[in-house]
């Protein structure tokens, strides 16, 4: 039988706490999620769904919105399903460890911009 289960982008925020409303591991989760991140997974794993404007009630300020999707199965395999395929565009984390990784080598960033550099 399929049910509505109702997805706020705060369940899979890895800045948030279980209390703040992450439904997820902190393992999986990613650092603020968008909407159109989820709706990217949502897509990729071909689950029907409908956008709505109401944010989740212990953040209304922020005003994100949710997703309403149709499945079959509970809301935790849902949501696991669909916080593996959450890619955030903008990961700090990412952009951190690339970083981390060019210092260990020893590679040190060009202050100037490699294109504006003067030929030798």
């Amino acid at each position: 039988m399929k049910k509505e289960c109702i997805i706020y982008p705060c369940y899979f925020d890895s800045h948030s706490t279980r209390e703040q409303g992450r439904r997820i591991p902190l393992s999986i989760a990613k650092p603020d999620p968008s909407m159109k991140d989820i709706i990217i997974a949502l897509k990729k794993n071909r689950l029907s769904y409908q956008i709505e404007d109401k944010p989740h009630p212990s953040c209304w300020w922020k005003g994100d919105g949710r997703a309403v999707v149709t499945h079959t199965g509970s809301k935790q395999e849902l949501l696991l399903k669909v916080a593996k395929d959450i890619v955030v565009k903008d990961d700090p984390t990412k952009a951190h460890r690339a970083r981390l990784k060019r210092a260990k080598k020893g590679e040190a960033k060009a202050s100037v911009h490699p294109k504006k550099r003067a030929k030798q």
